[in-house]
């Protein structure tokens, strides 16, 4: 196994700012374009431990069904790291189920890898590690209310 290669000063600079504008997407109420806008059309996404989403269509779909359970999903980067080939970030996501009145907080540590070279404009795959058993069993009690 080969270490990546550090990036340039003006490539890590290009690539954080490419992140800011990823993570904006994610809130956005256009899934759609905020997916083709940054993903391969081949793209895959492996979210915690479900089975591997792969192409437009599931990554969509994917979203559209967290979305519509969700009334927030805040994204708090605390780190990102930038290669040639790929981009570690550490973050916290904090997420509001949809029909929670009390609207209480749900805070999760995550790693996220994006599989993406400097010099291009969409990802090859998006690895994000997590558990989400706490917002799971949120989903569950407020998804039918």
């Amino acid at each position: 196994m080969s270490l990546p290669v550090p990036a340039t000063t003006e490539q890590i600079e290009a690539t954080r700012a490419w992140v800011r504008d990823f993570y904006n997407g994610t809130n956005s109420s256009d899934i759609t374009n905020w997916i083709t806008q940054f993903y391969q059309p081949n793209g895959v996404l492996n979210f915690a431990n479900s089975p591997s989403l792969k192409g437009h269509e599931e990554i969509i779909s994917f979203f559209e069904k967290q979305h519509a359970v969700l009334s927030s999903i805040k994204h708090d980067i605390l780190h990102v790291d930038v290669f040639s080939d790929r981009i570690y970030i550490q973050q916290t996501d904090t997420y509001i189920v949809k029909n929670d009145p009390e609207q209480n907080e749900i805070i999760i540590k995550a790693v996220v890898v994006i599989w993406k070279k400097v010099d291009e404009n969409n990802l090859s795959s998006l690895d994000v590690y997590l558990d989400p058993t706490p917002l799971k069993e949120k989903i569950k009690i407020f998804a039918s209310k």
